[in-house]
């Protein structure tokens, strides 16, 4: 599916047509990146008094993601086998519970984590965020 996004504007001086429809596709190709929608190409257009984007191929849905953040160490996080203030605000943070904590471990140390499944929502119900930011 394509996706057309066309903004209708004052006479622009013509200077500044090549830049705002450059502009346009810099930002678009961000914002759905940023947010997980996927796409082939983005094409654009411009005249004096408009400004477009075609979107080749955008993705119906967001991609999922599997999101690990990882909190303070282990030595932080618990005293004495007891989540500490530093790890439950952590927790908190994640909106996750005790339950949902899971031990990393890297160069540096033992590390709590939380690792969160993010169900990617319809481009529908993005693209006017998206839009609204873009403008």
């Amino acid at each position: 599916m394509d996706f057309l996004f066309e903004i209708g504007l004052e006479e622009l001086p013509s200077r500044y047509v090549d830049e705002t429809e450059a502009n346009l596709k810099k930002i678009m190709t961000e914002k759905l990146t940023d947010e997980r929608i996927s796409f082939s190409d983005i094409e654009s257009f411009s005249t004096p008094r408009r400004v477009a984007v075609i979107v080749k191929d955008i993705a119906e849905k967001q991609q999922d993601l599997d999101k690990k953040s990882v909190g303070p160490s282990i030595e932080i996080a618990y005293k004495d086998g007891k989540l500490t203030k530093a790890g439950e605000g952590f927790i908190k943070s994640q909106n996750a519970s005790e339950s949902d904590v899971k031990i990393v471990e890297n160069e540096k140390g033992k590390y709590i984590s939380i690792e969160t499944f993010i169900a990617g929502k319809a481009t529908e119900e993005v693209l006017p965020e998206i839009l609204d930011s873009v403008i």
